[in-house]
């Protein structure tokens, strides 16, 4: 599978928006509303991508990733975030199809060659709900430790325990 990444750019609003409506539909069930899943998120997300996407800065990096032209996947970054953690991994999905590809351990790779080069400071973290088993295997895998766990609220307004990955030395992740 020949997967290209490339830079986020605004023009890319509505194609990410798609993109997380359906990671969240195939992976939150349960943990958000079906009623919010099914209606709402869609118009949620392209606003919240178009918004994000319209004023990015020098702390702000994301990455689509397609094969054959097509998107795929993305993940975004805000780097230096965390005085302790570092940079956040706010997003990574994946197409549900195209899940155990690889295209997911290629974007945690991208995001650690991007916090080197922008020279933010070490240390990679995300929040990862707890009823996500898949994805939390999926970083552990890649290496991320557990550090706490705490009560976040979602899109939808429901509140649900979520569990903080961290990697201190995203080395690991290039070299993957």
């Amino acid at each position: 599978m020949d997967v290209t990444l490339r830079a986020m750019t605004a023009a890319d609003a509505d194609v990410v928006a798609d993109l997380h409506t359906e990671s969240w539909r195939s992976a939150y069930r349960g943990v958000m509303a079906d009623a919010y899943l099914d209606h709402d998120a869609p118009a949620d997300r392209h606003a919240h991508w178009t918004q994000r996407l319209a004023r990015l800065d020098e702390h702000q990096a994301g990455f689509v990733a397609e094969i054959q032209g097509v998107a795929v996947g993305f993940a975004f970054l805000f780097g230096d975030h965390d005085p302790h953690h570092g940079t956040l991994l706010d997003n990574l999905h994946v197409r549900p199809g195209l899940r155990g590809h690889g295209i997911g351990r290629r974007l945690l790779a991208r995001a650690a060659v991007e916090m080197h080069l922008r020279a933010w400071e070490p240390g990679l973290y995300l929040w990862v709900f707890e009823a996500n088993a898949d994805a939390r295997r999926f970083y552990e895998r890649h290496g991320a430790i557990a550090v706490e766990v705490q009560a976040l609220t979602t899109a939808d307004g429901t509140t649900n325990p979520a569990v903080r990955y961290a990697w201190s030395d995203t080395e690991i992740l290039i070299q993957a």
